[in-house]
């Protein structure tokens, strides 16, 4: 289904992220010295970054998972989508945590390799402009709905013997993407192979899922 309030929970993961970042570039203007050195700061400073990253992105990824897998309304145990969810959320922002801090560690490097001062390489990699907050709630918020959805469809399919056809749903609208137009009303048979959870195709992705579920006997809950 689509998403409810999304703007709203994106926002929400945003405004999280941001947060973290504004300490992160904090504590790294203090750090660097100016000219900027990356070996003063402290692998401790990097690990806290990754782990707070990882904390506070899983719980609105869990939040989210369980949202639509809830939503669904299928005869399954509680404790199991929420397991289900737990294991998931904490899989995917140890990934999103840490893609994050090696891509600013990365950055952060080239910067000052080129000779970039303290204040302009920091404020690029960690500044309120660069939009990277917004990108990543954006997309990781459609990740957890997807997988959310898909995950609980193929449990219960799994358990009770049904079959769901799960359909690709675009915004349908002018900023639709070349990756996803083509992808609209589009079975799981078209797209699983490369995205095995359904959206994100992309960054900022804004698709979305539908589903049908069939009975072996053609009844319905």
């Amino acid at each position: 289904a689509d998403i409810p309030h999304r703007a709203d929970r994106e926002a929400a993961l945003a405004r999280v992220l941001s947060r973290l970042q504004a300490r992160q570039r904090r504590d790294l203007l203090k750090l660097l010295g100016e000219p900027p050195d990356l070996a003063r700061v402290p692998v401790e400073f990097w690990r806290r970054a990754e782990q707070d990253t990882r904390e506070e992105t899983a719980k609105h990824l869990l939040a989210m998972y369980l949202l639509m897998a809830e939503d669904l309304r299928l005869p399954l145990a509680p404790e199991v989508i929420a397991d289900d969810g737990a294991r998931w959320a904490a899989s995917q922002a140890a990934i999103v945590a840490s893609q994050t801090t090696q891509t600013s560690k990365s950055w952060l490097a080239d910067l000052v390799g080129f000779g970039r001062g303290t204040r302009d390489s920091v404020l690029t990699v960690f500044g309120p402009e660069n939009g990277r907050p917004a990108n990543t709630a954006a997309t990781e918020i459609t990740r957890a709905a997807s997988a959310g959805e898909r995950q609980t469809i193929r449990r219960w399919d799994t358990e009770s013997g049904t079959t769901t056809e799960t359909i690709w749903k675009t915004e349908l609208d002018d900023l639709v993407c070349p990756i996803c137009r083509p992808l609209q009303g589009q079975s799981a048979a078209a797209w699983e192979h490369e995205f095995p959870d359904g959206p994100p195709a992309h960054p900022s992705c804004r698709c979305w899922l539908e589903h049908e579920i069939t009975y072996p006997d053609d009844s319905e809950l």
